[in-house]
């Protein structure tokens, strides 16, 4: 069995950073056949002390379009964007900066259409106290919709919207 792991360093949120951890298993059966398994992980690391304080397994949800890892003054989030009867459900997953889970993984909203990951964009503003997240719906034969969320850093909705405008493109990124 092979294991290669994969690590990324995906914020820093008060003394600690958070390490994503992505591990791609090859498990053979005894008709030899095999698959592979991912699995996705995230640990705490005490850049003063240089060490790892706790790993975390990620949220898993079916039907995950887009994934957003969010590191905050005191927290570290990860947001996921699930497809859902033809609607994108927003599901939220809250650490402390040290490890311990905030609070049960919840359902912040949704939206009224499903769309592959690449049709979402997330954006902070610079004081970190405003999270703004952008869906770009197509529609055959009709002006394209934009819908906006706008959460404080809590993760409380704010406003939610949507526009219509002949004009509308979704940008390249």
């Amino acid at each position: 069995v092979h294991e290669p792991y994969t690590f990324q360093v995906a914020g820093k949120a008060g003394d600690y950073y958070w390490i994503e951890i992505e591990q791609n298993r090859r498990v053979s059966t005894r008709h030899g056949s095999s698959f592979i398994i991912e699995s996705q992980s995230f640990a705490a690391f005490d850049a003063q002390h240089l060490e790892f304080v706790k790993e975390i397994p990620a949220l898993v949800i079916p039907g995950t379009i887009k994934e957003y890892l969010v590191a905050g003054n005191s927290s570290f989030s990860q947001l996921v964007l699930s497809e859902a009867n033809e609607k994108t459900k927003l599901f939220l997953n809250r650490y402390s900066a040290d490890g311990a889970q905030e609070s049960e993984s919840r359902l912040l909203d949704s939206l009224p259409f499903s769309a592959p990951g690449t049709r979402f964009l997330l954006a902070r503003s610079e004081d970190l106290s405003r999270i703004l997240l952008i869906g770009f719906e197509s529609r055959p034969d009709q002006s394209p919709r934009l819908h906006t969320i706008l959460f404080d850093a809590d993760w409380h909705v704010l406003y939610h919207s949507f526009l219509e405008h002949p004009y509308f493109t979704q940008p390249c990124i």
